[in-house]
């Protein structure tokens, strides 16, 4: 992080020497953002030809985390944190802000969420997770027509349609779970366990069957929330920044061609 501090320290005294000569010191922070916003889209091509010795990726991602806040402090500089008046600035200033925040976002994710994981039960393909999801669903309908058979009472079968379909029907509680709240899956399971009451010896097998199914879909849930926050976030972050990028370049063409530079 030293050299960090040492290079936007460098950023700002070429800034401000830059001014004093009175040249437009915008084109200097604009080159070196260019530059920077550059160097941190061939990361993704760094991932992309992974079979070619180009040092280790350990290293490309802290380069990457490092020359992106470094990019922040040039982006700081050259705007003056100031909202600016043309559409075409305003663009660039909202592209810059999602990429910064979404790369803030995946980094928090991607030293996080892997520990959550494997602190959760046994590792889920996220590919299989919607096969196990329909299982858990055929067996949940088994249980509650068994005991409608059983017992000759819906009581179960009605609970299952009003609040429990839904939630076996497809993941479900996917913010909840990247936060670490278990409030929706709590109240499933309380509003099944203040019904076993109401039903008689036939029909609590069952209901301790459904009762387990629906903890064994809270799991698939968690591993299918947080598995998919790690493979999303890459869709908006990589397009997000291949669009700044060309923003950029525009915006430079037309600031050099506005100031004479072409």
């Amino acid at each position: 992080m030293a050299w960090l501090g040492a290079a936007v320290a460098a950023i700002a005294a070429a800034y401000g020497a830059y001014r004093l000569t009175l040249h437009r010191a915008e084109l200097l922070t604009g080159w070196l953002l260019f530059a920077l916003v550059l160097v941190l889209a061939l990361y993704n091509l760094r991932k992309r030809i992974a079979i070619y010795p180009l040092g280790a990726a350990s290293a490309w991602l802290q380069l990457h985390v490092y020359l992106g806040l470094l990019a922040v402090a040039a982006f700081v500089a050259h705007t003056g944190a100031v909202w600016p008046h043309g559409i075409l600035e305003r663009l660039l200033v909202v592209s810059f802000v999602l990429v910064a925040a979404t790369g803030v976002l995946g980094l928090y994710w991607s030293r996080r969420l892997p520990n959550r994981l494997t602190r959760r039960g046994e590792e889920v393909i996220f590919e299989r997770i919607p096969g196990f999801i329909a299982r858990l669903r055929r067996e949940a309908e088994e249980a509650v027509e068994m005991a409608a058979r059983e017992a000759g009472s819906a009581t179960l079968a009605d609970h299952y349609r009003e609040h429990l379909a839904r939630y076996f029907a497809a993941p479900r509680n996917i913010l909840a779970h990247l936060h670490g709240a278990g409030g929706p899956n709590y109240a499933l399971l309380n509003q099944l366990d203040a019904l076993k009451r109401h039903l008689d010896e036939k029909e609590r097998v069952q209901h301790e069957k459904l009762r387990a199914l629906v903890e064994k879909k809270e799991e698939l849930d968690f591993h299918y929330a947080l598995q998919l926050a790690l493979k999303a976030w890459l869709f908006v972050h990589v397009p997000l920044g291949g669009m700044l990028l060309m923003l950029i370049a525009v915006h430079l063409v037309s600031a050099l061609a506005f100031s004479g530079g072409l």
